[in-house]
């Protein structure tokens, strides 16, 4: 038996048999996935977005207003998840996890880490211009804005443990104080 997280790439083959198809993993093992747990990549060519021909070789960004949508929906799917530092799965998931994944099933590969990196699809924006998707960067921690005033992360903070959503307005209950205080940049990939 073998766990295939979200995210994994598979070669799906075209044999189907009681809703499962045979799939082939990238060191030649063959198992079966439920026809509901496959997506297809929302990349083209089945290669990631990245600026840079070093990295990946797509030089074609996304559609802004979709791909806003769809990362934010995909980041939500998260919601509940327990944190882990440096996980990315179903067993925990930390900060950069969340956003990496969020932002890599939808077809862009992003720095893994709470930094912008030159060279790496994300540029610094300022704190007005966030829109969905773009990213928020405090020191050794991360989140994607949600719009709204409200932002989602993955925490090991006591209150607000693993995937949750939290505010930027002091009015709101689920505002942290602690983080607002330490917003160090904006992130964009427009």
């Amino acid at each position: 038996m073998l766990t295939v997280y979200k995210g994994s790439l598979l070669n799906v083959t075209d044999e189907l048999v009681d809703g499962y198809y045979k799939v082939k993993l990238l060191y030649g093992r063959s198992g079966w996935v439920s026809k509901t747990a496959l997506a297809k990549r929302l990349d083209e060519d089945d290669f990631l977005w990245s600026a840079d021909l070093e990295y990946f070789l797509l030089q074609a960004k996304p559609d802004e207003e979709s791909f806003r949508k769809q990362v934010t929906e995909t980041a939500k799917e998260y919601l509940g998840y327990q944190y882990r530092w440096a996980g990315k799965s179903p067993l925990g998931i930390d900060c950069s996890g969340l956003v990496f994944m969020s932002y890599m099933l939808n077809g862009v590969l992003l720095w893994r880490d709470a930094e912008i990196k030159e060279a790496w699809p994300v540029h610094e924006i300022e704190f007005e211009d966030l829109r969905p998707g773009d990213l928020i960067y405090f020191p050794g921690h991360i989140a994607m804005y949600l719009g709204h005033g409200k932002y989602i992360n993955s925490t090991g903070y006591k209150e607000h443990f693993g995937v949750a959503i939290s505010s930027l307005r002091k009015e709101d209950p689920d505002y942290r104080a602690d983080l607002f205080q330490m917003i160090e940049k904006c992130g964009s990939l427009f």
